[in-house]
């Protein structure tokens, strides 16, 4: 009796490699638009998007032609196992029993080279629109200024009297020096601030206060 490998690894292969990608995609779309600084960025990102939408349209059609090649495998694979079983009656037919092994071992090389041509065929194309695309998003990344940050000086120029402050989250400096009446220039100068980017959430700063008159 011949056994056969499950006829469902070539669909789950394409299905697991198809939800991988995705997500990889989906997780360079959401990085792309979160550091969109420009209305010519975000133009970007929508092409992308669009890339995105057409890829999955590609990747679908080969998926459907996998299933419709899987379904012409199986239903050749019938043909095998209904010859097998029919076996004692086609023996008087045959002049020994090895050309009956001979004729079956043939059918089901056949069957495993077709379905390793249609694997190689399928990764090769997805592997092509993979390099398409990182060639894509690698040319709308925006460059990174090498820039060093200028040298800031502090000064004591400061009201000495204040208060306190836990940075929460969504702080910036303007915004707790509108809170508190004071000055971004004085919060800076006062916990020796660098860059208003530095500031963390759950840092513990010292907010100058001018005293009221």
């Amino acid at each position: 009796m011949l056994v056969f490998a499950p006829r469902s690894l070539q669909i789950l292969f394409m299905r697991g490699f198809k939800t991988v990608l995705l997500f990889c995609v989906a997780l360079a779309a959401i990085s792309f638009e979160a550091n969109a600084q420009s209305s010519n960025l975000a133009y970007t990102v929508a092409n992308l998007r669009e890339d995105v939408r057409l890829l999955d349209e590609q990747i679908r059609s080969l998926q459907l032609q996998l299933e419709e090649m899987q379904r012409e495998n199986d239903r050749l694979r019938r043909q095998v196992s209904d010859y097998e079983s029919q076996a004692d009656d086609q023996l008087a037919k045959l002049a020994t029993e090895s050309q009956l092994n001979q004729s079956l071992g043939q059918a089901i090389k056949q069957l495993e080279g077709r379905d390793d041509r249609m694997k190689e065929e399928v990764i090769m194309e997805v592997t092509k629109m993979l390099e398409k695309f990182t060639s894509r998003m690698s040319a709308a990344l925006p460059k990174r200024s090498t820039k060093p940050e200028e040298e800031v000086v502090f000064t004591d120029n400061f009201p000495g009297q204040g208060l306190n402050y836990v940075v929460m989250p969504g702080d910036t400096l303007s915004g707790i020096a509108a809170k508190f009446k004071s000055t971004t220039t004085w919060i800076r100068n006062a916990n020796r601030i660098v860059s208003p980017r530095h500031l963390q959430v759950g840092q513990e700063i010292f907010v100058p206060v001018a005293q009221e008159q």
